[in-house]
């Protein structure tokens, strides 16, 4: 057993997970500024492909101005600060599930902030929402190229719109339920990553394309079904 443990405590990168608390105290205990030049400091030392993930640094550092400050965000937060610290710097062997949970996180922080700043469906939403998609896709075409390592194909580019356009959508359907902004990004955050999850599968030639058009058609169906039935049926 204290065998197992020694091997447990030397596989755990201890480095990152000091850097993951450090970013997530400063950002609670720190002016904003002062939170910036920290991260940064903490995530380019040493600078091995930070023009790479200089994008994803960009939007934790959204994050952290658009997210109120709280003990549950900050926890959030450095999850993915230490996720996307550890793939850029390659301590993680499987990247594979690493980038699904990057991505899953990412995406509940970056829906998080949509719900929280729009509770009923309007102009605002409309907007936000839009941009929240493009994000979504960009953090998508991230999240494949780091699985696969080469340049995408056209058809990639096209399934993951078609993964952030579902997610656009979900959204919608979303913010008509009578649910707490945490558990309405929650649920699109598993959402989005299920899309991206069914694409890749297919993109690895897990999935035939009957399969995937039938998932698809199946989920737009859904969707579509819940965006024109949920309004008369939460109507008193």
């Amino acid at each position: 057993m204290a065998e197992k443990l020694k091997l447990v405590r030397e596989l755990i990168p201890w480095s990152l997970v000091i850097k993951a608390i450090f970013f997530g105290a400063a950002w609670l205990a720190l002016p904003y500024l002062l939170f910036v030049l920290a991260a940064a400091f903490l995530f380019f030392n040493p600078p091995f492909q930070a023009g790479r993930f200089s994008p994803l640094f960009l939007l934790m550092i959204w994050f952290g101005y658009a997210l109120p400050a709280g003990p549950r965000e900050a926890v959030f937060l450095a999850v993915l600060f230490a996720t996307a610290l550890g793939t850029k710097n390659l301590l993680f062997v499987d990247r594979l599930f690493v980038s699904q949970v990057l991505f899953t996180i990412a995406s509940f922080l970056l829906w998080l902030t949509v719900f929280s700043a729009n509770p009923r469906p309007n102009l605002s939403f409309l907007v936000t929402s839009l941009i929240a998609s493009g994000i979504s896709f960009l953090l998508c075409r991230f999240v494949v190229q780091l699985r696969e390592a080469h340049q995408l194909a056209p058809t990639s580019v096209f399934l993951i719109f078609l993964s952030s356009f579902l997610s656009f959508e979900l959204a919608w359907i979303l913010l008509l339920l009578p649910a707490r902004p945490v558990t309405q990004a929650l649920l699109m955050a598993l959402g989005a990553a299920a899309f991206l999850e069914i694409f890749t599968n297919y993109l690895a030639r897990s999935l035939t394309e009957k399969k995937l058009g039938l998932m698809t058609s199946g989920a737009m169906a859904v969707i579509l079904s819940l965006f024109f039935l949920l309004p008369h049926t939460l109507t008193p």
